[in-house]
């Protein structure tokens, strides 16, 4: 399982990760269905981008023990400076929703 992977945002290092806390705290926030997240790469708006990174670093900065402050503006400035800020965010994000399943062991 990914404990949570590391990231640039605003010049600094910081753990991002999209577990069950964050993706029922980004539902949440844009109001959609855990069933929505699937269609997000298609029809992700700015507003859902801001958020997704958000709850990310938030679940991020929990799971690493570490203090998390930014806001969703500061997170807005930091994907005006780093273009490449937002794809890194979402190919963790499709990291954590494609982990395989552990097969069982066949019976003998």
């Amino acid at each position: 399982m990914l404990k949570y992977e590391i990231i640039k945002v605003a010049g600094k290092d910081r753990p991002i990760k999209f577990g069950f806390w964050a993706l029922g705290q980004f539902c949440k926030e844009c109001d959609i269905k855990l069933s929505e997240l699937g269609l997000l790469e298609k029809n992700l708006d700015l507003n859902q981008a801001l958020t997704l990174i958000w709850v990310g670093l938030k679940d991020g900065a929990r799971a690493a023990g570490v203090d998390f402050n930014l806001t969703k503006p500061e997170i807005g400035d930091a994907m005006d400076m780093d273009q490449e800020l937002l794809p890194k965010a979402l190919d963790v994000f499709t990291k954590f929703q494609a982990q395989p399943k552990k097969e069982k062991a066949a019976k003998k």
